[in-house]
Order: structure tokens, then sequence, then C-alpha cells
């Protein structure tokens, strides 16, 4: 006799076993368990299944075990880049606070998550400063930085170019963090999530180089970019072009559209709307849509 098994792969089947000696017949029930490898997919999601075909301290017989191992965490990195050019200068501390109360709602959002999540401030001009990195929970840190931003308004030109360039190197940066963490601790990592939010109120300086970074930044990483255009005059035009550098094309905004939004304005009346704007983006509107679990069991 030989069995093959179900296609299903795994679970419990029962052969009743009849043997017949004269006028004596015994008749069997045999039990047991079959049991497939789940494959990559499995391994990925950390997924183990086991059939207890015995009784044990923990399980009677006949039952299934489900386990499901850590799995390696997708780090965020998360770039503001805000415009201190002299055109901002009676708005720039609106453009901060908004960001602030953006970080806040997103501290929030994470604080019971293990996802590792770090935030760089980016202010650009003429030429870019950073601040950070942070991790996303470093209130004190973050808060420290937002007030040392607005003391150091400079009041330069625009430099987009100086923004993407500062976005890629800190990307690379982290990069290499995980990568360095790996082989120091061993614990594995997914790709991460980059996402650059770029602030601006007018228009590059002539001559600025933006595509070129623009290229070399989305060559190098994958970066989900939203642009946020300040003022109701704001023309967004640059923002949402594709520029083709050597035969490749690389969108500015990632959707192909800015978000315009206004600041406070007491002579008509607006409210800071950057605000909603910014909570309104992918990372901060992330949820759950649907969780859906299934246990096939004898092929059922």
């Amino acid at each position: 006799f030989t069995y093959e098994r179900d296609d299903f792969g795994s679970g419990f089947d029962t052969i009743t076993v009849e043997i017949t000696e004269g006028k004596e017949t015994v008749t069997v029930d045999v039990t047991f368990g079959q049991e497939a490898d789940g494959g990559d997919e499995a391994d990925d999601l950390g997924l183990d299944v086991e059939f207890n075909l015995t009784a044990t301290d923990d399980a009677p017989a006949g039952s299934a075990t489900i386990s499901v191992a850590p799995v390696a965490a997708t780090p965020i990195n998360i770039v503001f880049a805000m415009d201190e050019s002299g055109s901002f200068s009676q708005e720039f501390g609106q453009q901060v606070e908004a960001v602030g109360e953006a970080l806040t709602a997103l501290q929030a959002q994470f604080a019971d998550s293990s996802t590792p999540v770090t935030i760089q401030l980016v202010t650009f001009d003429s030429s870019a400063i950073t601040y950070g990195p942070f991790d996303l929970q470093d209130e004190g840190d973050i808060e420290i930085a937002l007030s040392a931003i607005l003391a150091a308004f400079n009041g330069g030109g625009t430099s987009w170019a100086s923004a993407l360039t500062a976005a890629d190197s800190f990307f690379d940066t982290q990069a290499d963090f995980y990568e360095s963490l790996t082989e120091e601790t061993g614990e594995v990592f997914g790709d991460p999530v980059n996402f650059l939010y770029l602030i601006t109120d007018g228009q590059p300086n002539s001559g600025d180089p933006y595509p070129i970074a623009l290229a070399n930044l989305l060559t190098n990483h994958t970066v989900i970019i939203e642009t946020f255009g300040i003022g109701s005059g704001f023309n967004p035009t640059l923002l949402e072009q594709s520029y083709t550098i050597d035969g490749v094309t690389y969108p500015f905004d990632s959707d192909g559209s800015s978000t315009l939004v206004t600041l406070n304005d007491e002579e008509t009346g607006t409210g800071n709307n950057l605000v909603p704007a910014l909570l309104d983006s992918a990372i901060f509107g992330a949820e759950l849509e649907s969780f859906q679990m299934s246990l096939q069991a004898d092929g059922q």
C-alpha cells in the first residue's frame, strides 16, 4: 500500500485498516499528520505551523500550534525641508510651527510602534542647513532643533538643489547605519521607506541645478516626495513636472500634484492650513484597511 498525500500538503489524515485472519477481523484507525514547508513566503512572514500527533504537557494530540516569529523591521526615514528664503521672512515661524505640530501628531501615531522612524530637518535658501537626525520620539531634541531653526533664519535665495542634496545625503547615512547595525547585532531590517516633504513659497534661483540633484536622489534611493507650495499665487508648475536626465525620467512630486497651502494671514482671515495638508499626506494617513486570517485543516 502506498499513501500519497493530498495537494493541500498539511493537516491530518486517517486511514482505516482492516486485518482479517480466518474468522477474526480487526479494524484499526491510523491517524497521522502531514506537514509541508511554507516556502519563502512563510519564512518572510515568520510563520510556523506544527501538528501535535501525540499529547504533550502543553497541547493535546491532534492539535495544531501556530507561531509567529519577529520579522524584519522596516525603517522609516523622513526629511522635512523648509524654505527660509528672504520672501519667507514674515511667515517662516508659521511654517516651522506647522512642522512641529505635524511631528507631534506623528509621535502619537507611532508611540507604541516598534517601527524605527528617523527625522531630519532641513532649512534651505541659497544653501542648506541640516538638523538631526533624530529619533521620532526624541521630543526634547526635536523641540530644541525647531527653536534653533527659528533663531537661525537667514533669508537668502532659493535653491531646491541644496534641499534635495541634503535629503540624498541623509538617506545615504541611514542606509549605512542600518547596514552597520545588522553587521554588529545580526538584526535584519527591511528596505527603508523614505519620505521627503519639501515646503517652498517661491521658484528656484536661475540656474539652480535641481533637476540634476533630483535625478541623483531618485537614482540612489526610492523616495516618496510630497511638495507644498505656500501662498495663493504660488505657481506649482516646476514641482509638478518630470525631468529627463540621460534618458531617464524623474518626477519631482511623486504623484505629480503639489499641494497649495496658505499660512495665517490676518488681512484675508485665512488660517494655517499647512498642518492639515501635512496630516493628510501618506505617512500620517496610514491605517489598517483590513485584516484577515485563515487556518486550513484537513484540506478545509
